[in-house]
């Protein structure tokens, strides 16, 4: 089952999955540098899902922490709605 809450599609799992990946942005393109997928018991108090780790007048390398999964009960506890089932979004 899949759950939105506007911006975000999560998937009902046992516990808290999340993906980290860190982006590296030049004026003409952008590269992914690295993917981790993190897993938890509980979930994580993120105060910045993005953030800027470095800045230079050629380019930024950002990080977007995102979670993907997380247990019914969390997902309806913060007001996530249980995504249509057919293929509109």
């Amino acid at each position: 089952m899949l759950y939105k809450d506007g911006r975000q599609t999560v998937e009902v799992l046992s516990s808290y999955l999340y993906e980290l990946s860190i982006y590296v942005f030049y004026k003409n393109r952008s590269e992914l540098l690295e993917s981790k997928f993190y897993s938890s018991n509980k979930p994580l108090k993120i105060k910045k899902d993005v953030k800027t780790i470095k800045k230079t007048k050629d380019y930024k390398v950002i990080s977007f922490l995102e979670l993907l999964g997380a247990p019914q009960t969390y997902m309806e506890s913060k007001g996530f709605k249980l995504a249509s089932t057919d293929n509109n979004p």
